[in-house]
């Protein structure tokens, strides 16, 4: 049944979260602009249900959460915010492995400039998967556009970027959980792990 509502009980509504996300592809090709540095973060995954369930943690080695769960190994991850050249230069998060951000560490190593940074450019990542999909053997290639290397952030992309930075705050989106919270997302269990 429909009801009446004041004005002030109207919500905007609330954008979903996998929408902030650049997803790679197997086989996809990307361009991006990064955006300030990457965070670091610790991943547990999980499968129920046909969807995958996902929490973080700081401490991957937490003993008493191990032994309850042996199955579980939290992967390494990394998280930066990009330009997503092919969908309009929207603001997105782009997370993943080691793998793939090793490829901007070379080349800062290679050029001094902090791939981040307004003295950057764009870069093409190329997603190689040997086996069709992405799994361990997959490979990221990463190189910077000639022509868009060193090149500052446009007034217009400079304005972009701080109306909607609020909305991408990777520390609040990857933020730490306990091992109760870890336990609850990824198995729907409440009463867990004890903490001393």
């Amino acid at each position: 049944m429909a009801n009446q509502v004041n004005w002030d009980q109207i919500e905007a509504p609330k954008s979903n979260l996998s929408d902030k996300f650049l997803k790679l592809e197997a086989g996809g090709t990307y361009t991006v602009r990064l955006i300030k540095k990457p965070i670091a973060f610790w991943k547990y995954t999980v499968k129920r249900d046909n969807k995958f369930f996902v929490a973080i943690t700081d401490n991957p080695s937490d003993s008493d959460f191990k032994l309850k769960h042996p199955e579980l190994r939290a992967a390494f991850r990394l998280a930066i915010l990009v330009l997503h050249r092919e969908d309009s230069n929207k603001l997105k998060i782009l997370e993943g492995p080691r793998a793939l951000f090793e490829n901007f560490t070379v080349y800062h190593g290679m050029v001094g400039i902090d791939p981040g940074s307004n003295e950057s450019g764009d870069f093409r990542i190329k997603v190689i998967c040997p086996n069709g999909k992405k799994d361990k053997d997959t490979k990221y290639q990463v190189s910077p556009i000639k022509d868009k290397s060193k090149t500052p952030f446009t007034a217009e992309e400079k304005s972009y970027i701080k109306e909607n930075i609020k909305d991408f705050n990777l520390e609040e989106i990857f933020v730490s959980q306990t091992p109760q919270e870890i336990e609850k997302k990824l198995f729907n269990l409440s009463n867990s792990v004890d903490s001393d």
